[in-house]
């Protein structure tokens, strides 16, 4: 990537903009992460929206295989008016609301491999520093 820039959603009124790798934060970052992002489980998240409530809140909001169906992820209005964007790890970018959001954190949990005795979902939100 040559520019920063892309890392800013337009929508995304608080993050600011910059021009030089040097300058950038999590302050100039519209997106989280998923450290648990697997390239042969397609159907794992890489990437999304930062405007994700839930999953006990702060910096990296997480979900795990114990909670069933009570799993509370929700998009919120900051950037997409209660929807948002997942990159996943096939590739695809997908636009969902948030009962969509919570089906796929649950498909994500139950294709974790068996040998996972409590899987989790986790996204990295930006902060301050990168």
């Amino acid at each position: 990537m040559v520019t920063p820039k892309i890392l800013v959603c337009p929508a995304d009124k608080e993050k600011e903009v910059v021009d030089r790798w040097d300058y950038a934060s999590g302050d100039s970052a519209s997106y989280f992460y998923s450290p648990e992002a697997n390239e042969t489980r397609p159907e794992t998240i890489l990437a999304g929206d930062r405007n994700i409530d839930g999953g006990y809140g702060g910096d990296t909001p997480q979900w795990n295989s114990g909670m069933f169906t009570s799993i509370d992820a929700s998009f919120n209005s900051k950037l997409h008016q209660y929807v948002g964007e997942l990159l996943l790890s096939d590739g695809s970018v997908q636009q969902l609301n948030s009962a969509a959001l919570k089906e796929q954190i649950l498909i994500e949990l139950n294709s974790a491999p068996k040998s996972f005795s409590n899987a989790t979902v986790t996204f990295c939100m930006p902060t301050g520093s990168l």
